[in-house]
Formats: C-alpha cells, structure tokens, sequence
C-alpha cells in the first residue's frame, strides 16, 4: 500500500491499480526519477532507474525491491541501463523492404516548391522551418502530432515565436498535417499520402524521438519505422529526401582516440553506439544508405552537440546541455575531463542544410561539426573568470555531488538525467573527431560558417543560460 500511495503521489493520480503501468498513467522520466528518490528515502531501498523502468508497476517495483533486498551490490549493478544490443540485432531491424524501391522514371517534380518538413516544432526544426521559408519561395507542410489543423498550425507558430523566429510573412506558406512518426502510413490517410506524394518536391525529415535515457526499443517505432513511412511517401516520384541524422551514431563508449571519423565512413565497421537513441538513428542510417543504392535520391546530415543562436543566444532550453550546465552553475562545481568542446550553433545547422540541400547533386552524407572548438580546459578557465566560484571536482566526486544536491532540492530539469549519469563512466565522456571535407567544400562559397567556440561565443550563451534559469 505504501508504494502504491508513493506512487501516485508522484504521478498526481489517484485510483492506480498495482498492476498498472506508470508510464500509461503519465509517467516520464523525471516521475521515475523522482519515484526512485521517494523509494529510497521512505523505504531506504536504491532502485536503480533502470529497474524502474523495467518493471514500471506497483507490482513490479516491489518484486524487484524483494530482490534487491536479498541481491548483493555487484549482482544488483550487473545490468546496465540500456540493455546489450549487438550489431546483428541493430541490422536485422535495418533491411529495407525488396518491395520499396524508387520510380526511377519519375514524372518532372512540380515548378512550385512544395516541402515537407518533420519535428517542426522542436528546436532545430524551428530554425530549420525559418531557413526554408526565408531562403526559398517554398510552401512547407509540417507533419505535427495535433488534434486539428489549427491546433498544429498555432504549435509551430509559437515555437517560431519563442526563438524570436516568426515573420509576419511566413504566414499562408505552412500548412498543417496532423499525423506521428511512430504511426503507420505516419498517421495520414491514404488519400493525404497520394495528394502529398503528388504535391511535394522534396521531404526534410528531421523529426524524431530523443530521450537519453529510453531503450532502443522504446526509439523504434519513430525513429525507425518512421524513416521507412518517410522512404514510403518518396518512393512513387522519388523525391528528394533530406535526412538529419546526428553525429552520436559514432559514439559507441568506447574511445578510439586520435581517430577522425570520415563522412563515407561504413557505420558496420564502427560498432553499436552508446544509446537507444544514436542506436535507433545507426538503423535509420542503414535504411538510408540501403535506399541510396537502390536509386532514392537522400542526402544524410549529421549534426554534432547542437548548442544555441551564436547572435541572439536563443537555445533550446528542455535539453540535457542547457540542464547540465545549469545544475553546474547552481553546485559551483564542473567535471575534471580532457575533451574537446564541439558545440556547434543552431544557426549553422539549419542554414548549413538548406544550402546544402539546394545544391543540384549534393553529397550523399554531410558532417556538421564545428571546425573550430575549444579545449575543456580552457573552457575551466573561462569559467574562472566568472564572478561565481566554480570549483573543478573528479568526475565520481562531482556526479555524487550532483545527484545529492537535484536529489535533495528537485525542481530541476536535470533530476530527469539522473539515470544517464548514473550509468556513465568517465571513460565513456568523450567528444570524436570527425571529418568534414564534404560540408567544407560544398559551403566554400556559400557565405554559411561556424562560429568558433571561443569566449565571446560563451559570453552570449551564459547570458542566455543564466537568463533562462
């Protein structure tokens, strides 16, 4: 009864059955973490998130307490949050249907531009739905998840608004589609598939579902499944498809230092990534290139840790960076590591891949990391000249501290990232290096660059940090 009542607590529910699931009720990450904080303090049991998430009932949860109970410490910590996940496994999900192949012989793409864009009303999408419209004459279709067409249309037009984005010209150029990833045929009827398929001139499909501390499995049905409904949709006039996909696809955990990652790089011979979600974007990658030698015309782009505005600070304040770094500023204390800072600012993002989109034979992959980064160190030291003291901890030392300080004061959104820091060893904190060689060259006149992450880069974005805290 006791864990019942904690947990709709939690969840601000009442009437939960014991063998219901949390996460139908509600639940999300932060819950769990916050549920696995009340367990221990009230029942003096550590429940690693991960066996939360595994068994997320009041039944579960307390078959799994009996059996940390009796378990020792090292058999209790043998699992780790995201379950093994061999290549194999990853490849099986990767085969692309025999049946889906491109029209090679496809009739002459309408005169009128017509896109479409997915995740318009993430962060990235945002500025990306704000390039297209200001760089080109194009309409641009939003698929939103929306329970009409006004009701997404006003979603986007907010999001534009809250990174100072919207133009009073864009309106009449976004149309509006409720649909979701996850769903099949993307949740459109057959008949909005075929007009689409008949309209478009190109699909920028950048939308997807990240959440740091979900499974593979829990990814799959939008991130995977989704780039198949998206091949789907391209196949009948094959058109051109734009793939964002994420530079983590080479962060397996395990550092290969001095290596630098090429754009043409076989992902094959890189090994499984650390993550259910760079694992869920390595499979829509194969699908990708498995679709490239069939004859569909996609372009992959592979951002790196995409950081805010480098002019106007404007950054995506729910993400894990904005999160960490706020926590870091409240505890006056950094992690001692030796990387490289590679952030790289949105607004070379989005216009890094319309520019490149709109080449007439652009290359298959593209790598948007920041040419120019910054030592972590140095990065301590420019924190050093800030009016707060920030201290330089050993990274044990420094992830105690901060789980007992989210722990004991809540209310921040980095308590939701717990079962991440939880599971990360040091080792496995690392920034690859990569090569960029296509982007460089096909940018070269272009006007587009990357602000070096220098301190007047910094400057703008702790301002916007700060202000946001």
């Amino acid at each position: 009864m006791q864990l019942s009542e904690l947990a709709q607590a939690v969840l601000g529910v009442s009437g939960l059955g014991v063998t219901d699931n949390f996460f139908e009720w509600g639940a999300n990450s932060l819950m769990a973490t916050k549920l696995a904080y009340q367990v221990r303090q009230t029942l003096g049991v550590q429940v690693p998130l991960r066996t939360l998430f595994a068994n997320p009932s009041v039944v579960g949860l307390a078959q799994a307490i009996q059996t940390l109970q009796s378990a020792t410490r090292a058999e209790s910590e043998k699992k780790p949050l995201f379950a093994d996940i061999s290549l194999s496994d990853l490849l099986a999900d990767a085969e692309l249907p025999a049946t889906l192949q491109p029209n090679l012989q496809a009739p002459t793409l309408p005169a009128q531009p017509y896109f479409l864009l997915t995740g318009a009303t993430g962060f990235v999408g945002a500025f990306l739905l704000a390039e297209l419209l200001a760089q080109t004459a194009a309409r641009v279709a939003c698929l939103v998840r929306a329970n009409s067409a006004e009701q997404g249309l006003a979603r986007v037009q907010a999001n534009l608004q809250k990174y100072g984005l919207w133009q009073a010209g864009f309106a009449g150029r976004v149309d509006v589609l409720c649909g979701d990833l996850g769903l099949v045929g993307l949740g459109l009827s057959p008949e909005q598939r075929e007009r689409l398929a008949g309209e478009l001139t190109a699909i920028y499909h950048n939308g997807a579902l990240v959440n740091f501390v979900y499974t593979y499995e829990q990814h799959r049905a939008s991130n995977v499944g989704g780039t198949l409904e998206i091949l789907r949709l391209a196949a009948p006039r094959n058109l051109p498809v734009h793939l964002v996909s994420t530079l983590s696809v080479f962060h397996t955990g395990s550092p290969n230092h001095g290596i630098t990652h090429r754009e043409d790089e076989d992902l094959r011979q890189v090994g499984v990534p650390f993550g259910g979600y760079a694992q869920s974007k390595w499979v829509a990658e194969q699908l990708a290139f498995a679709a490239q030698a069939r004859g569909f015309r996609i372009t992959l782009y592979r951002p790196g840790l995409v950081s805010g505005h480098s002019q106007s600070g404007a950054w995506n304040s729910g993400d894990m960076m904005t999160a960490m770094a706020r926590a870091c500023l409240l505890m006056g204390a950094v992690p001692d590591l030796d990387i490289q800072v590679d952030l790289v600012p949105v607004d070379f993002v989005s216009r890094a891949i319309v520019a490149l989109s709109l080449r007439s034979n652009p290359a298959p992959v593209y790598h948007l990391a920041n040419p120019h980064p910054l030592a972590y160190r140095a990065l301590v030291e420019w924190l050093g000249g800030l009016p707060q003291k920030v201290e330089t901890l050993a990274f044990n030392d420094w992830r105690t501290r901060l789980t007992e300080l989210l722990l004991q004061v809540g209310g921040s959104d980095a308590l939701a990232y717990l079962p991440l820091i939880e599971e990360v060893d040091v080792a496995q904190v690392y920034m690859p290096k990569f090569d960029c060689t296509n982007t460089q060259r096909d940018l070269q006149d272009s006007g587009v660059v990357c602000h070096a992450v220098d301190g007047d880069l910094l400057d703008v974005y702790l301002g916007s940090i700060a202000g946001r805290a």
